[in-house]
C-alpha cells in the first residue's frame, strides 16, 4: 500500500505518462491533455501567512535545488513553489516540440492569471544553455523558468512525459495533472 503523498502522486503521473515528447509531432496534431488522476475538484485550502513559508508535511513536491534560467543562480524547488496561491508546474524540455509551440500560449495563460496562480517552468534533459535559448526563442517571461541538471525533480515526480502539468495548492500539496497540451479550463476550474 502507497501510504506517502508524493509517491502516490508520482506513481499516478508515472503509470498514465507512458510516452516523451516525440520530435515527429506537429503541434496541430497535439492531442489534449489528459488527466494525471481523476481528482473531484476541491477548492484551495487556507495557506500558511508567510507565502514562503516550509512546505505542508504532505507536499509532492521535491526538496531539489535548481537553477533559475534567467539568473543562473541556484535556487530551491520548495521554495520556488511556495505561495500563497494554487502553482502550476509546467515539465518542459528545450528540445520538445510541443513544449516550444505552446510556450506562447503559456505565457499568455501565466499573464492573464497571476491574480488566481503562479506558474513554474520545470526544464531538464539537454543543458542549460539550450535551456536559456529555448527561453530567449519562445519569449516566455511571466512563469519563473527553472532548470534541473541532475533530473531528480522529474524523477521524484514520476514525470515521463513532456509537457506534464501539476497543479499543487501554495503548500505543495497536489491538485491535479495533465499531460499532454495546456489544459487552461480544467486548471481553472480546480483553482
Amino acid at each position: 500500500m502507497i501510504r506517502s503523498p508524493r509517491r502516490l502522486a508520482a506513481l499516478t503521473v508515472a503509470v498514465l505518462a507512458l510516452s516523451a515528447c516525440a520530435s515527429s509531432v506537429d503541434s496541430a496534431d497535439a492531442p489534449a491533455a489528459a488527466p494525471i488522476a481523476a481528482t473531484t475538484p476541491s477548492p484551495v485550502g487556507p495557506v500558511a501567512e508567510d507565502p514562503r513559508a516550509p512546505l505542508a508535511a504532505d507536499s509532492v513536491v521535491p526538496d531539489v535545488e535548481v537553477v533559475d534560467v534567467a539568473s543562473g543562480l541556484p535556487v530551491s524547488l520548495t521554495r520556488s513553489v511556495a505561495s500563497d496561491k494554487p502553482v502550476l508546474l509546467w515539465a518542459w524540455a528545450p528540445h520538445c516540440p510541443s513544449c516550444r509551440a505552446e510556450a506562447a500560449g503559456l505565457e499568455q495563460f501565466a499573464a492573464a492569471n497571476t491574480d488566481r496562480l503562479t506558474v513554474v517552468g520545470l526544464g531538464t534533459q539537454d543543458d542549460l544553455e539550450y535551456a536559456r535559448e529555448f527561453v530567449a526563442d519562445t519569449g516566455v517571461r511571466t512563469p519563473q523558468m527553472l532548470w534541473d541538471a541532475s533530473f531528480e525533480s522529474w524523477q521524484q515526480l514520476g514525470i515521463t512525459a513532456q509537457p506534464t502539468w501539476i497543479l499543487v495548492r501554495g503548500d505543495g500539496t497536489f491538485l491535479g495533472g495533465w499531460v499532454g497540451g495546456l489544459p487552461e479550463q480544467q486548471i481553472l476550474d480546480l483553482v
